[in-house]
């Protein structure tokens, strides 16, 4: 059973790599993110009240997080 899933699997990797060839920019993105790793996304946090990262409770940093985490979504992405 297991070798049948690895057959599906290596024919489903040579399909991918035959469309990669054949120029189709999905596939090409497909063979790379798994060559190269995806790109880290970035992510940058502003913070106005200065205080050291110990003096802050666990409630108030996960609300900190949740806050700029809900701005980020609210954000238009590039096509």
């Amino acid at each position: 059973m297991i070798q049948r899933g690895k057959r599906k699997l290596r024919r489903i990797a040579e399909k991918l790599v035959d469309a990669a060839l054949d120029g189709q920019s999905w596939a090409i993105q497909q063979v790379a993110d798994r060559i190269d790793g995806k790109p880290a996304q970035e992510s940058t946090a502003n913070i106005k009240e200065k205080r050291a990262a110990s003096d802050w409770t666990r409630q108030e940093l996960m609300a900190l997080l949740e806050k700029h985490r809900k701005q980020d979504d609210a954000k238009p992405t590039a096509p």
